[in-house]
């Protein structure tokens, strides 16, 4: 099946695709005839028009010079009726016939059809209206344009070996950008009613031999083919320009079926339909340059004079179209005799001598042709495997195998340089060949002499038929520059493998036994593997550049270890996606609060790139700024979702579809427009699950900004979703975030992960999700519960398990797991309820006091006491409402809070020298290791944290 190549952006690599395709359709042809409809066919297939994904050529037909004696009974009956005087007067001209063709519509596909094109003798006088465009060709491909410097005569009028070498190379194109109007595509309804943007005629001579035409040399016995192709697209110059290798390339799949019939042997006699529609007046229209008429409903016939006929020259008289003959192609009289017999070679001796000089010339051609298309393909298909391949040793195997191959070297190498990450270049190297590597294992390095030096790292290839006898050659025997246990080499060739720039990436060396081995066409061909191996090593030292970069900011942006909480077991894991060097904005974090609680965060900010890592950074620093402020996860998500609807647009952004959970699945909720809004801010999407763990009441608090449901796993064994509809994504307008209590018992388990984890393409998300909530309660030692193995698992353990069990590893998005395990620690509480009088002080020192001995920690009672003596009298004072003191006791530390019901946060006050006020606080910072302020739904918590050991 042929491959889809873009009309308007064909390149070089199409072609060298579409060589070898070419070569495939022919392969099995019987005929020149059956081949041509085959190249025909793939023509009109292969190529497409990008806007609708139609064929983008309507009508697609393949020409060649016919001489008299080989057309068939029913052409010559056909050019008989044509034209009588041609068929009368054989003048040994080839006739232009029409071997094959195909369009849109099915009677353009079979060739007899055509009233106008089955053969067109080039004598004919009306030669230039019928096939304008296709002579236009001939007349490049037979070189008629006067030539500077007088080609020699061979006797008999035959052409000289430089002139019919010249000739049997020859291949080109012509190009009409613009259909409408060229005289070149004379009628004009074809190009209207099926769209024609432009034309295109390619050929080549697929053989050259014989004695010349008196009046046309070159044209008798010379074989030529052009296909006129009429596109839909438009054909840029420079497409057209690439168009020249494909005419080279159909030459190569045409020329073995030189040695086949010219005709299929079944192919019927000539049709009585004609090409072009009539209408009711009997009359119709036909194409002036080898195409189907079209019907134009008033059925006139083109203009015969849209194309000049008068002096016979293809296209002559349209000055304006780059097209300059200035031999007449088409005699104007026909007083040329015809060749008689003399001018043929009588002896057959002769003539049997110059046939099998003629074969010999074009298997040489075909040979020759074959080895370039080949040279062509092969250094395609390298260059594809080395710039798919990222890693340099890979890269240095490959190009060194490919090159020993191409250029049948005994052995190769490739010596190149990768920098460590600390920055240490190391050498290291590949090789190939028939020699065995064992050979090499034991051998040292190369040191340089002039020789190797020259090559490494010189920008020079060396190329010696004998290195022995260079007298840049080592000269000290036995091993004359080849260290002991080298293979002998005779022939050598060696050249760096430099980049565009200049810079050397390394060396490649290859030797043979045997002398004269390289020859210029070898070195070629290992300069451009060597071309494309520094190409793609270039981009492997940069990509691993840029990865290394990528990882860095990465984890610069994540934390490095999990802390060390007493009341949590707690495990994180960051996978990077399958996307090369593109970070994601996949983030988590844990932060210690006030009053021994602590925050669990995990978000992902969509896309990928710099500018979703830049993002990613500023929430996850504005989530810690906010956290420090002790704000509930609700309030923290509104302020998170102003930062990010007031983040700048993104150059490159686009409309995109945003989903959250709901406990009956998904559903949209919004589009966020990620383009330039009216005030020059976009939205950007961002998701995030913000988790507030108090072991003091066992309680998790929590909101989500459209984030995949946190995973709760019960100390009993079972798993579930916490999949409220928990709201909007960050960057939506007026999203409200509500907040949700969970219970969470000693031995309880929390996962909260990005959606890397469960989305994939081959599944639905709440099939993987319930998957996940399967996997979290399996463990590989067997079932699950409070004595089971999973409660001694541990969490990076349980994440390590997860991620085997729900990836693939070809997954392209992040994925981050943040895990918790409550752990049941022994927290003592005690509380005061305080009124708002002079005497609050006083009770809550007798109740310190009291509290602190059943605790045994009387040697904080000092500190503790003043501490809340400052801390109940700001209460008092200041917020004059009901307050409660709180004592507690976590492991190493105690904890005084004092809330009340005014939410004004208290600062640290600007005291004069003499000042006795406003140095409470002052005094509270002295004796608490930490100090702060906690906002509640009621006002306020003013709290204070102490070490437990003695001292402090």
């Amino acid at each position: 099946m042929a491959s889809a190549f873009d009309l308007s952006g064909f390149s070089v690599t199409d072609m060298v695709v579409a060589s070898g395709e070419l070569r495939a359709v022919t392969a099995g042809a019987a005929s020149m005839e059956e081949g041509s409809a085959a190249i025909v066919e793939w023509l009109r297939h292969a190529f497409t028009d990008p806007a609708t994904g139609r064929p983008a050529f309507a009508l697609a037909r393949m020409f060649h010079t016919v001489t008299w004696d080989r057309l068939t009974p029913d052409l010559r009956s056909y050019v008989g009726t044509r034209d009588p005087a041609a068929a009368a007067n054989d003048d040994g001209l080839p006739y232009l016939t029409l071997l094959a063709t195909s369009g849109d519509h099915p009677h353009w596909s079979d060739r007899r059809n055509s009233r106008d094109h089955q053969a067109i003798p080039l004598s004919a006088s009306d030669v230039v209206r019928r096939a304008p465009l296709a002579l236009a060709l001939l007349d490049r491909l037979l070189g008629l344009q006067p030539s500077p410097e007088p080609v020699p005569a061979r006797p008999h009028g035959g052409e000289s070996p430089a002139a019919s070498a010249r000739l049997r190379d020859r291949f080109d194109v012509f190009h009409v950008p613009e259909a409408l109007g060229s005289p070149y595509v004379p009628t004009p309804e074809f190009v209207r009613d099926y769209q024609i943007r432009s034309a295109i005629a390619l050929g080549a001579v697929l053989d050259s031999g014989g004695p010349d035409h008196p009046d046309l040399p070159g044209v008798r016995n010379t074989s030529l083919y052009t296909a006129l192709l009429y596109s839909r697209v438009r054909i840029p110059a420079e497409t057209a320009t690439h168009f020249r290798t494909l005419a080279a390339a159909i030459r190569l799949a045409l020329t073995p079926l030189l040695a086949v019939p010219l005709f299929a042997p079944s192919s019927p006699a000539a049709g009585h339909q004609v090409f072009g529609a009539r209408n009711g007046n009997g009359s119709g229209t036909g194409l002036g340059n080898g195409v189907a008429g079209a019907p134009t409903g008033n059925g006139a016939p083109p203009a015969a004079g849209s194309a000049p006929a008068g002096n016979g020259a293809a296209g002559n008289g349209a000055a304006g179209n780059g097209h300059r003959p200035s031999v007449n192609l088409v005699p104007q009289q026909a007083s040329a005799p015809p060749p008689s017999s003399s001018s043929v070679p009588a002896a057959a001796g002769d003539g049997n001598a110059a046939a099998l000089a003629a074969e010999a010339e074009l298997r040489a051609s075909q040979r020759r042709l074959t080895q370039e298309t080949r040279i062509v393909e092969t250094l395609y298909m390298i260059g594809q495997s080395l710039h798919r391949e990222l890693d340099t040793r890979k890269i240095a195997k490959l190009a060194t195998d490919a090159a020993t191959t191409a250029i049948d070297a005994e052995f190769g190498s490739c010596f190149y340089t990768l920098t460590s990450a600390n920055g240490q270049a190391q050498t290291r190297f590949a090789l190939a060949g028939t020699v065995p590597a064992e050979r090499f294992e034991n051998l040292p390095m190369p040191r340089p002499t002039s020789l190797v030096g020259a090559a490494f790292p010189g920008t020079a290839p060396i190329r010696s038929g004998d290195v022995t006898a260079d007298p840049r050659y080592g000269q000290r025997a036995p091993f004359h520059g080849l260290p002991p246990g080298h293979p002998p080499v005779k022939s050598f060739l060696a050249l760096p493998i430099t980049t565009i720039g200049g810079t050397v990436l390394g060396s490649m060396y290859f030797g043979h036994s045997e002398p004269n081995r390289f020859t210029e066409r070898d070195e070629q061909i290992v300069k451009g593997i060597a071309g494309q191996a520094a190409s793609a090593m270039d981009n492997a030292r940069l990509y691993r550049l840029e990865r290394e970069t990528a990882v860095e900011l990465q984890n610069s942006l994540l934390p490095a270890s999990p802390p060390q909480l007493a009341e949590l077991e707690i495990a994180f894991t960051y996978l990077a996606g399958a996307q090369g060097t593109q970070v994601g904005g996949d983030w988590f974090d844990v932060i210690p609060l006030s009053g021994g609680r602590v925050a669990l965060v995990i978000g992902d900010v969509m896309g990928r790139g710099i500018r979703a890592a830049a993002i990613m950074g500023q929430l996850r620093t504005a989530v810690r700024a906010y956290a420090v402020m002790d704000l509930p996860p609700g309030q923290i998500m509104h302020l998170l979702n102003r930062l990010v609807c007031t983040m700048p647009a993104s150059a490159a952004s686009s409309s995109v579809a945003v989903t959250t959970l709901s406990a009956s699945g998904t559903y949209p909720v919004g589009t966020g427009a990620l383009g330039p809004a009216d005030d020059g801010v976009a939205e950007q999407i961002a998701t995030c699950v913000y988790a507030v763990y108090d072991p003091a009441e066992e309680v998790l608090t929590w909101a989500s900004a459209g984030h995949m449901p946190p995973a709760l796993i019960t100390p009993e064994g079972t798993a579930h979703l916490l999949e409220d509809d928990l709201g909007m994504p960050l960057g939506i307008e007026e999203a409200v975030f509500d907040e949700k209590v969970q219970t969470l018992a000693g031995g309880s388990r929390l996962l909260l992960y990005t959606d890397g984890l469960v989305e994939c393409h081959d599944a639905p998300l709440t099939e993987r999700l319930n998957r996940l909530s399967t996997e979290l309660v399996r463990s590989d030692d067997g079932p699950l519960g409070s004595s089971g193995p999973l409660s001694s698992e541990s969490v990076q353990r349980t994440c390590d398990r997860l991620l085997h069990a729900m990836l693939s590893g070809d997954e392209h998005d992040d994925v981050a797991l943040l895990m918790v395990r409550t752990r049941p620690t022994r927290i003592r509480k005690a509380a005061l309820d305080l009124d708002p009088d002079p005497m609050a002080a006083r009770a809550a020192r007798r109740f310190v006091t009291a509290t602190l001995s059943e605790w045994d920690l009387d040697h904080l009672t000092d500190d503790v006491l003043s501490v809340v003596t400052e801390l109940v009298t700001n209460a008092t004072q200041h917020a004059a409402t009901t307050s409660q003191l709180a004592l507690r006791s976590h492991p190493g530390r105690l904890m005084v809070e004092v809330a009340d019901c005014d939410g004004r946060i208290p600062r640290p006050a600007v005291t004069q020298h003499m000042d006795e006020r406003h140095r409470g606080l002052l005094i509270v910072a002295q004796l608490s290791q930490r100090w702060g302020v906690r906002p509640t739904d009621r006002g306020k918590i003013v709290w204070a944290e102490m070490g437990e050991s003695a001292g402090e």
